[in-house]
């Protein structure tokens, strides 16, 4: 009886990294082309190994980590970048590695990446209130309906919230400059 627990935690586990596997893949290779200079092969070996390596953190620690999805974009855009050093420590371009090596403007998936992560870490009322404003485009009185408040403290939260999710992105600074220029232009 007590090999049959066991058996059941594995089977479930199973099924949520087959779940995650089937849903995620394709759209983690698509980003990982990016970083493959477009090459298919290379991307989905990253994404791959990535999928491998967590499957071997969940049978390990008995769960996925907290961000899953993050957690595998970051994953594979590291094995990308080991893979790339690798080649060009082989073909002794050593000038080209550290260039490489050295720090870049994030990407719009590493953005994405790292915005995900904030957001679950904010506070659940936070992270509701920055989803319907800016995900489900609700007006201030719309969400203060949702989340049975006022809309005083709709406009309390979300600047907060923003400012939060601000100093978490902060080394992403020029590419969020950049956004935020564009949506004041767009905010009516």
């Amino acid at each position: 009886m007590t090999q049959e627990i066991p058996n059941e935690f594995e089977m479930i586990l199973r099924q949520q990294f087959e779940e995650l596997f089937e849903r995620e893949r394709d759209t983690i290779v698509k980003t990982a082309l990016r970083w493959c200079f477009n090459h298919h092969q290379n991307a989905e070996d990253c994404v791959d190994e990535a999928f491998t390596r967590l499957w071997h953190l969940m049978a390990r620690c008995g769960q996925a980590p907290p961000s899953p999805l993050g957690w595998l974009y970051k994953t594979a855009r590291r094995v990308e970048i080991d893979r790339a050093r690798a080649a060009f420590v082989r073909h002794g371009s050593v000038e080209r590695m550290n260039e490489i090596a050295s720090p870049e403007p994030a990407t719009d998936a590493e953005l994405i990446e790292d915005l995900l992560l904030a957001m679950e870490q904010l506070p659940a009322r936070y992270r509701r209130a920055v989803s319907l404003k800016y995900l489900e485009q609700y007006r201030y009185a719309e969400i203060a309906e949702d989340m049975n408040c006022t809309i005083e403290a709709v406009r309390q939260i979300l600047p907060r919230a923003l400012n939060i999710l601000r100093r978490r992105l902060a080394h992403h600074a020029p590419i969020l400059r950049t956004s935020q220029c564009h949506q004041d232009q767009c905010v009516s």
